[in-house]
């Protein structure tokens, strides 16, 4: 099953997903074999990336403040697909962005 996760995890970081491997994605995570800790996978099969319980960050959070992370998540994520043999260059980019990013909201 690893395998066939770690093959859908590679068609959506290559932008590649067909709309049959989403619902194959959905029904795997209905049936609980995506793991917790898998936030990407668990994302895009539309579950909660973290299991409700007390402890977890987001019950202190509002719903813009969760969204800005998971945006903030995805972003990070995306950049260091992008740059993946240049760990400081994609560094780099991403405190661009999130600079431009505060810059604008001033």
């Amino acid at each position: 099953m690893s395998d066939r996760l770690d093959y859908l995890r590679g068609q959506i970081e290559a932008e590649t997903i067909s709309y049959g491997e989403l619902i194959e994605l959905q029904g795997l995570g209905e049936e609980g074999l995506i793991p917790e800790g898998d936030v990407l996978l668990r994302q895009w099969a539309g579950l909660p990336e973290f299991p409700e319980d007390d402890e977890s960050p987001e019950h202190d959070e509002s719903p813009e403040e969760v969204r800005f992370r998971a945006l903030h998540d995805e972003l990070f994520n995306y950049i260091h697909h992008r740059v993946p043999d240049n760990e400081d260059r994609a560094e780099t980019v991403y405190q661009e962005v999130i600079d431009l990013v505060i810059g604008l909201t001033e």
